[in-house]
């Protein structure tokens, strides 16, 4: 069994032993499985790369999409060799700075079913009420800083990366930032305005970083919408293609000798199994 990690960060500053703390846990999590590691360092020239050891290799990104256009440039410098791996750990160097029990839970057995089913497993977040995004209901997403994808999930997605540009969703324009003909229902727009801003009751949760939304914030607005709408879409297209989205707590305690994993036990079905049903307590740090 061989497994691949590809981390994004932006420069070491932010979190300097996130590899190291990356490279413990695989190996305390997947002790059977062959590890390898590519890091994508969006700060870098995307032409740059290095050995960090035998199992390491750094190379740069664009930073264009934060870590989905980060995952996708180490996807595609593998080449053929992508071919080799069975699954794949898609992560930040952030993964670590949140709420962090799940990450205790992962194991080979996972491993394994994510290898034989389309099947992708992590921590499942969720806004209060159902809302959609292109069409497709985005009530519940797997946090983007830490999941595990077979690769015959990972197959499913053309690319990492569900949308590029902004200016198809938003204005430039504090005062109504969302075109009003834009794919997201109104009260996504509002979760995410007040997950920004801190402004409003609705989600009970807000951006450790909130900020109010002026011209002079509105470009950094536009950037973290665009993150936020790529962290969610992950989710939609790979549920679309036939991909199970597993909670990873859900799964662990499914997890008995002889018991039948249902993969099509919806997300909120999940959620209220393992107890998380109620106030969203998001925690993601997606797109630096």
């Amino acid at each position: 069994m061989k497994l691949l990690a590809v981390c994004v960060r932006y420069g070491e500053e932010a979190y300097p032993e996130a590899v190291q703390h990356l490279w413990q846990m695989l190996d305390r999590s997947f002790p059977r499985a062959g590890k390898f590691t590519v890091v994508i360092d969006n700060r870098r020239r995307a032409a740059e790369s290095a050995k960090l050891d035998e199992r390491t290799v750094l190379a740069g990104g664009d930073n264009s999409v934060f870590e989905f256009s980060g995952w996708q440039h180490g996807l595609q410098a593998l080449g053929e060799k992508l071919d080799t791996f069975d699954a794949v750990i898609l992560c930040t160097d952030a993964f670590r700075n949140y709420y962090t029990a799940h990450l205790d839970v992962f194991d080979d057995r996972m491993l394994d079913l994510a290898v034989r089913s389309p099947a992708a497993v992590g921590r499942i977040d969720f806004w209060p009420q159902p809302c959609t995004l292109f069409g497709h209901r985005a009530q519940y997403w797997l946090r983007s800083g830490f999941m595990l994808l077979g690769m015959n999930a990972l197959r499913q997605l053309p690319s990492t990366v569900g949308i590029a540009d902004a200016s198809l969703l938003m204005s430039r324009d504090p005062a109504a930032p969302f075109w009003r003909d834009a794919p997201l229902s109104e009260n996504y727009r509002e979760y995410v305005l007040d997950w920004l801003t801190g402004k409003g009751s609705r989600i009970g949760a807000k951006y450790h970083s909130t900020f109010s939304l002026s011209e002079a914030t509105m470009e950094h607005f536009r950037r973290k919408v665009l993150c936020i709408v790529n962290e969610h879409l992950l989710t939609v297209r790979l549920r679309a293609a036939g991909v199970a989205c597993l909670d990873v707590e859900w799964l662990a305690g499914q997890m008995r000798p002889g018991a039948t994993i249902r993969l099509r036990t919806t997300p909120e079905a999940q959620l209220r199994m393992v107890g998380r049903l109620g106030t969203p307590k998001l925690a993601t740090e997606a797109g630096k």
